[in-house]
Formats: structure tokens, sequence, C-alpha cells
């Protein structure tokens, strides 16, 4: 089984690799923007350190632990599976089960991973109360646990910004967020591009390269993938890409999204819950319609304990409305994309700053409904 895996991943290095870059478009300077996005005078500058333990694998995780280590205190266990915080025990994703018993627990939820034995904890009283961050996931949690306890977390995504500064786009330039993950619906990215669309650059991590090496490797010669780049890379890239194409099949926030939206990128996703709350259709961004999408049965290998509780699943959009969506970007006026791409980093620094604000209130909240 080993051998297996470690031929599948190989392969898929291989696969990619044949993909990556030869020259890396995005760090070569800007001959003429398409359109400009302008920073206001005060982008909201949340003063977060790095987590002070290790073993977050996704990044979105990560940024989550870095907000409440940030609002709340506390400390990382080792591992990152909770944060020891000093009113409570918060549990990331997952109830851990060792630490159930310690002292008064919340979980962060992430209502499209909330396991069936999640759900069997929290309605055992094993958590004391559940952390929602979007409207899907507070439903969700109405729904699967009535009687659990919710308080909102004013979760938000931190993007370094200078005041005033001018962010030039390239219409000629897309790109596409897979990290470490099989759900960012990269395979119909893949599937929908074509020659006369813009160069697009794909970053993945190789755990990703094993789901999506293979559609990769069938697109055409304009798309290029690139593994593990440094973090300053890919804001340089989401700061010249004019479009964001980032179809999630399932999202507990999406960083990626209103990271995307920060630097002013037309953020392509799809029309259903949460992705459909940070954007809105041809406002902040594009939404793609999901009436002839494919559900994905996300935790099919993982046994009766780990299936995900929430019937909603996990649906792809069509490829075909991707490339429409794609296609309408570059189709409009240069005036109509600036338009949206403020918007979207107005809309962006305005939550930000909201709930930057928000968190004193959230905080006594959790504290009260523990205590």
């Amino acid at each position: 089984m080993t051998a297996t895996l470690a031929l599948a991943l190989l392969l898929a290095l291989a696969l990619v690799a044949i993909y990556a870059p030869a020259d890396p478009w995005w760090r070569l300077p800007l001959r003429g923007p398409s359109h400009t996005v302008r920073v206001g005078a005060s982008p909201p500058r949340p003063a977060l350190g790095p987590p002070r333990a290790a073993g977050f694998f996704a990044r979105g995780l990560a940024i989550d632990a870095r907000i409440l280590v940030a609002h709340l205190g506390g400390t990382l266990r080792a591992g990152g599976a909770s944060l020891r915080a000093g009113c409570a025990d918060v549990f990331f994703e997952h109830v851990a089960v060792a630490d159930v018993a310690r002292r008064p627990g919340a979980l962060l939820v992430n209502h499209e991973v909330l396991s069936t034995a999640d759900v069997a904890r929290m309605r055992r009283g094993a958590v004391a109360v559940a952390l929602v961050k979007t409207d899907t996931g507070a439903r969700a949690v109405a729904a699967l646990c009535p009687g659990v306890r919710q308080v909102r977390v004013p979760m938000y995504t931190p993007c370094a910004m200078r005041a005033g500064e001018r962010i030039h786009k390239d219409i000629g330039c897309a790109i596409h967020l897979a990290g470490h993950s099989w759900m960012k619906g990269t395979e119909a990215v893949a599937r929908a591009w074509a020659p006369d669309m813009p160069r697009l650059l794909i970053t993945c991590s190789p755990k990703a390269a094993l789901f999506h090496g293979a559609a990769i490797a069938r697109a055409p010669r304009n798309v290029c993938a690139a593994m593990a780049l440094e973090r300053a890379e890919v804001l340089a890239a989401l700061r010249r890409c004019a479009i964001a194409v980032l179809p999630s099949a399932c999202e507990g926030w999406s960083h990626a999204i209103r990271e995307a939206m920060a630097c002013g990128c037309i953020v392509i996703t799809c029309d259903r819950p949460p992705m459909n709350e940070a954007v809105r259709h041809m406002e902040t961004g594009i939404l793609v319609p999901m009436h002839d999408s494919v559900r994905i049965p996300v935790w099919a290998a993982y046994g009766a304990s780990a299936r995900p509780a929430d019937a909603g699943g996990a649906r792809l959009p069509a490829p075909a409305r991707v490339a429409e969506a794609v296609r309408a970007v570059q189709r409009m006026a240069p005036a109509e994309r600036a338009r949206i791409a403020q918007n979207a980093h107005d809309a962006w620094a305005a939550h930000t700053a909201a709930a930057i604000a928000a968190w004193p209130r959230a905080a006594a909240e959790l504290a009260e409904a523990v205590g």
C-alpha cells in the first residue's frame, strides 16, 4: 500500500512538473495594467502573530488559530488540535476526545467536515458551545444539534495592505488556489480552460497534486502549476491577476476567496453557501450557476463515524459554467472590471474592520456561555 501511494505521488508530481512554468510570469514587470484597484486611507491592520504550536496542515486552520489566539489569548496544544484559552478549550474542526472532560469545550465549526461522531459528542454535552463562522454553519448546527449554544465568531482574513497604494491588475492573468485540498474545484477549472483564455496559475501542494495532476496535465499550455510557492509569491500573483477562479465544492469560511478580494481580484465562485455569503454576483465577483452541478461524496472512504453530518454535501460546478464566467469577465469593459474589483476590495476591508471591532463582544459572549 505504501509503495502504491509513493508511486501515485511520484506520478502526480511528474504530471504537475510538466506544467510548471518555465518563467514565473507573476514576478515579471507589468507593462500595462488593464485596470487598477486603490487601497483606502486606513486599511485594517490586525496584530496577529504566528501560532504558538505547529501542526496545522491546512493553511485556513492556521489562520483561524492565529485569529483566536490574538483575540482570546491562550496557548495552542501540540499538533494544533485545540486552543487552551482563558475560559475554555477551543477545538478546531473536530472534537479532541482525549481533552473533552478537562475543561468547558467549544468547537470551531467547519460545517462541511462536521462528522457524525462530532455531532453525537455535541448532543451528549461534551461540547458546551459551537463557534460558528457563517450563516450556513449556524443553520447546520441548529439543524443537527438544536440544543447546543451558538456563539458567532467574527472571522476575517488578514492581508497586509499599504494605505493609498494602487494594485495594478492584468486581465491576461488568472489564478486558482488549490492549496492542500481536493475540494477547491481544481478539476472543473482545468477542464474549463481553453487556449484563448488568460494564462492560469494553479498553486497546489504535493498532496493536492495526487488529486489534480491528471486533470492539470490535460489542460492547455496556457495553464501552469506551481507547488510549494512562498506566501510572498502567491500574494504577488494574486495582486497581479485580474481573475481568481475559486469554484469550491464546499467551504467552512474560505480565506482564499477573501484574500483574493483583498487583492482586487474578480473572484469566480459557486452560487451556493457559504461562498455566496462572501461574493455578490456582478457586484463583488461572479457566481457560477449550480443547476447542473455534480455532487461529490465527500467522506466515502472514511467510515461511518467520519461521515459528514451535513446533508447538503459538496457540489462541483459544470466546467462549461466556469468557462462562461471567465469569458464574461474577459468581455467586460475595463471600467466594469475596475468597478467590481474595487467593490471586492472595499467589501473585504469593511468586513475585516467590523470583525476586528466585534471581537471583544464575542469573547465576552463565549466566556458567559461556558461559565
